[in-house]
């Protein structure tokens, strides 16, 4: 005797939720870490960098904060039909850029970004394709006009 359709799914749906409950339940005891931003040490300014592509357009952003997490300079701008590595690139040498050109203060910088590519980039930890090596030799120009500079990928 054939089964019912409802009978089939109403077993389906039974297994699947057994299925669910047995390997979604929270493990005791398991804690997950909370990200959230840090100022920098004092003396010290933070460069937060980020790039995004929507339907090939990008924008950039950027957000510089000193050691009392005040925002010091922001920046966002449309940069049109462009990857995403060469989004992340660009707003990470424009704000490198803008922190040496405007004060001579901004010595001390921790840049992050959530890019690991361009971090790891930065510091050499992967050869640079063809498409961005002249914006990372420009990041590493400018950063030789800092007496600090310490780049690290975030989440």
């Amino acid at each position: 005797m054939r089964p019912h359709l409802a009978q089939v799914l109403n077993v389906a749906g039974t297994i699947h939720l057994d299925y669910w409950w047995t390997n979604h339940k929270p493990i005791i005891g398991q804690s997950v870490a909370p990200i959230k931003w840090l100022p920098p040490p004092l003396g010290w300014y933070k460069i937060k960098f980020d790039g995004s592509v929507r339907c090939s357009h990008a924008a950039i952003g950027f957000v510089i904060r000193g050691d009392n997490a005040h925002v010091v300079l922001a920046g966002a701008k449309k940069i049109g039909c462009n990857s995403i590595i060469v989004a992340e690139c660009l707003t990470l040498r424009d704000d490198l850029a803008y922190a040496v050109s405007i004060s001579k203060r901004w010595s001390k910088l921790l840049v992050e970004g959530d890019s690991k590519l361009v971090i790891d980039l930065v510091l050499k930890r992967c050869s640079t394709p063809w498409c961005i090596n002249q914006l990372v030799q420009d990041i590493l120009h400018l950063r030789t006009f800092c007496d600090q500079v310490y780049f690290s990928h975030v989440f």
